[in-house]
């Protein structure tokens, strides 16, 4: 199969690693393929493994990634699992990481890192390597060529140490310390370019109706735990009436 304009079989052993770091990528897709390979070739020269969660695509996707990485030499896991929320199927693929990755780079499908920036990728590690995680700028390019909500810092590099995902909508891993650059620290950082805004108004539209969907869903989770706390404590005698039933 031919992978135009990405990084081919051919020319891998000619691409130096420019980065002294054993990094895995982790990822989820859904009907993504061919933007997956672009982020996948776009960070080819700094990692060594890629663990990939596919949410039931309808079409070659899962197929087409694994080709890819057999053809870069890449190693890798990969797992098909009906979509829950983000947090669930992003801890899927952290989980499945190997302990000898030392950290772990999370990107979605419609995202890349120019090789200018990963060439800062090294030292600032280097620099800032009592921090557990980094938060890295990200360029949400618009169709007019401007930037929106930049720099939209996101938490995506970080130490594979069993840090998990919390949320159900725009969830964050859960790492207690760290690094978040100030605006005079950017140029110094890596960063992460975001094609969402450029796709298809029914592919956001989707995508964003799945975001609200989740949302109310998770709201109505915690207002549910809420009530029932409150109903535990206002109403002790309805507890102990549970409990002396369930003896």
């Amino acid at each position: 199969m031919a992978f135009k304009g990405l990084i081919v079989r051919d020319s891998v052993f000619n691409i130096k690693k420019n980065i002294s770091k054993n990094i895995a990528l982790a990822f989820i897709v859904k009907n993504e393929g061919e933007s997956a390979l672009q982020m996948i070739s776009s960070v080819f020269p700094v990692i060594n493994f890629v663990s990939f969660i596919d949410t039931e695509s309808s079409d070659n996707t899962k197929k087409l990634i694994e080709d890819y990485l057999d053809s870069i030499l890449i190693p890798y896991v990969s797992t098909t699992v009906k979509f829950t929320n983000f947090s669930d199927v992003r801890n899927l693929a952290l989980r499945s990481v190997p302990h000898h990755c030392e950290y772990i780079l999370v990107l979605d499908a419609d995202e890349t890192i120019e090789s200018h920036e990963l060439n800062k990728l090294d030292q600032f590690i280097d620099d800032n390597n009592c921090f557990d995680g980094f938060c890295l700028p990200r360029k949400n390019f618009i169709s007019d060529g401007k930037l929106r909500d930049y720099p939209d810092l996101q938490l995506r590099l970080f130490k594979n140490n069993g840090f998990l995902y919390d949320g159900n909508v725009h969830e964050k891993p859960n790492i207690p310390l760290s690094y978040r650059p100030s605006s005079n620290q950017l140029f110094c950082i890596p960063h992460i370019n975001h094609y969402k805004y450029l796709k298809d108004q029914s592919q956001i539209a989707q995508r964003e109706n799945l975001y609200r969907n989740l949302y109310k869903e998770n709201t109505l989770k915690r207002k549910e735990k809420l009530l029932e706390r409150l109903g535990i404590e206002i109403d002790p005698i309805s507890r102990l009436s549970k409990e002396e039933g369930a003896l």
